[in-house]
């Protein structure tokens, strides 16, 4: 070949689109997944921009980084399961800590065996991919995957909550999160220290099973950031109406502290990887203060729709916090009184009407924003099982169950002791491999995660979840070279043992705990 001929084959060669980072191999090597749980870029980008969170800057600037929208409303357990699914609640069926078996007044604690759709590790799994889970929630009792898992919160038990089994002896002072967990008066300096401690034994653990396991994806949660800011931002806050400014010396800088502490741990995952390894940093919801609360079962006794000593229930709440309505449909509830068809849909709108007029009268601000139907959210077999009735507040409020009295105050301080909630405003920062540097991406969903490692490990998508591949995220080259392709739906039927007494076990296990209370 003619040396002039010869260099312009070498520069065509250089120059294909796609053959940089993302060749004939899948478009990564591997996938790292650093879940924070309630990362919010309210606190981020202030501390980003300080300089504060170096390991977080670097990832932001080399990559494509924006919000993750949550669930609506944002709950931490079908956040989650959807992100690990790609697939909306109504297909999942986790909406809540809560289940309510088939046929049954009351509700038992959900576990990993009510997730009705396949998680991310078991397609990976079925095709011969490695898996290392540490810690996503409810994920109690583990799957049997190829590779290793690590449980997360809750746990109905100190043990069995590893897979394989002896994983667990190797963990160390690895410690499970506590579901329950309040803010004492004159032990946050307790709280916080355990707080910090569970960060960097989960930290040290996720290093130490990086080095020694093989995975093609590694997938961690740090609970800590949700908790930390529920129970401390009441002293980085003047404005909050729990403010201590004695206390706020101490325990003023906690959440800061604990989000550098977040930091170093993020660069020593990094450390880890190599540069074909996409790595993702997400959060299942964003996070703001709470000044006021909503009391929602006081609200539906007083405007009529439930009374449980007369017999009159039309609506009730289930769960722990949140903007959730169920009708006591007949035919779906056990002593269902709202006749499906006309009526069902007149008491809907009646109650949908009344939360848009429903008024604080100590701020004379109208709290609820966004209201939405059950159908307008969730789609799938399982949508029966979600709330009829959703909705939104403005920032500084927050939904709270409340006595169910009638004449009981509607609004107040918060009497948990949380000083901040979830908001859907979530993070999203993908880095590595075909990620596309500096780019600011727009909303994108939370059912998105699972299609975009999928996509990323070169896998197919099975054709029934409803998130997308991040698509902004990725060299166009990449994407041209790769095309995004799917599978058929996988119909997965979860094993849980029959009978009364596995739904007493799990009553018995946490039906003290007052955060389910």
């Amino acid at each position: 070949m003619h040396p002039r001929n010869l260099c312009l084959w070498l520069l065509t060669i250089v120059l294909l689109p796609g053959l940089t980072g993302c060749g004939s191999s899948p478009p990564a090597s591997k996938v790292l997944v650093i879940g924070l749980d309630g990362a919010t870029w309210d606190l981020l980008d202030p501390w980003i921009e300080a300089g504060d969170l170096p390991n977080l800057e670097r990832l932001v600037e080399g990559g494509a980084a924006g919000t993750l929208e949550s669930v609506f409303p944002p709950m931490s357990p079908p956040a989650w399961t959807s992100a690990v699914t790609g697939k909306n609640p109504g297909k999942h069926g986790i909406y809540d800590f809560w289940i309510r078996p088939s046929g049954s007044a009351t509700t038992i604690p959900a576990t990993s065996r009510d997730r009705k759709a396949e998680a991310i590790w078991e397609t990976l799994a079925r095709r011969g991919r490695s898996v290392g889970i540490i810690n996503v929630p409810l994920t109690d009792p583990p799957d049997e995957v190829d590779g290793f898992m690590i449980a997360g919160f809750p746990h109905f038990d100190d043990k069995g909550y590893t897979y394989p089994p002896e994983l667990q002896s190797r963990l160390g002072d690895y410690e499970l999160d506590a579901f329950g967990e309040v803010l004492v008066d004159g032990q946050e300096a307790a709280l916080r220290d355990r707080l910090v401690h569970n960060l960097e034994a989960r930290a040290r653990v996720a290093l130490e099973l990086m080095e020694d396991e093989e995975w093609d994806l590694f997938w961690v949660v740090f609970t800590g950031p949700d908790k930390t800011q529920h129970f401390f931002w009441r002293f980085l806050d003047p404005e909050h109406p729990f403010y201590d400014e004695d206390k706020a010396k101490t325990f003023g800088g906690a959440i800061h502290d604990f989000w550098q502490r977040v930091d170093r741990v993020v660069g020593e995952l990094l450390e880890r990887v190599d540069d074909d390894t996409v790595v993702i940093v997400m959060s299942d919801h964003g996070f703001s203060p709470i000044y006021r609360e909503i009391r929602l079962k006081n609200w539906l006794a007083r405007e009529g729709f439930f009374d449980w000593e007369r017999g009159k229930v039309l609506a009730y709440y289930q769960g722990d916090f949140g903007g959730r309505i169920y009708l006591n449909v007949r035919g779906r509830e056990p002593r269902g009184e709202v006749q499906q068809g006309r009526q069902y849909r007149q008491v809907r709108e009646r109650i949908a009407r009344q939360l848009r007029e429903l008024t604080d009268p100590e701020t004379g601000i109208r709290p609820v924003t966004d209201i939405r139907f059950g159908e307008e959210v969730f789609s799938g077999p399982y949508m029966d099982q979600g709330p009829d009735i959703l909705f939104t507040v403005k920032p500084d409020y927050f939904v709270i169950g409340g006595e169910g009295n009638a004449g009981a105050p509607l609004f107040g301080l918060p009497s948990y002791s949380f000083s901040a909630y979830h908001r859907r405003e979530g993070v999203i920062i993908l880095s590595g491999g075909p990620v596309r540097k500096g780019i600011n991406l727009t909303p994108q969903g939370i059912e998105g995660v699972t299609p975009t490692i999928l996509y990323l490990l070169g896998e197919r998508l099975p054709a029934d979840m409803d998130g997308g591949v991040f698509v902004e995220a990725i060299d166009p080259a990449c994407l041209a070279r790769h095309e995004i392709r799917f599978a058929e739906p996988v119909a997965l039927v979860r094993k849980e043992p029959e009978g009364q007494e596995s739904l007493e076990e799990r009553r018995r296990a946490l039906g003290s705990v007052p955060y389910l209370q």
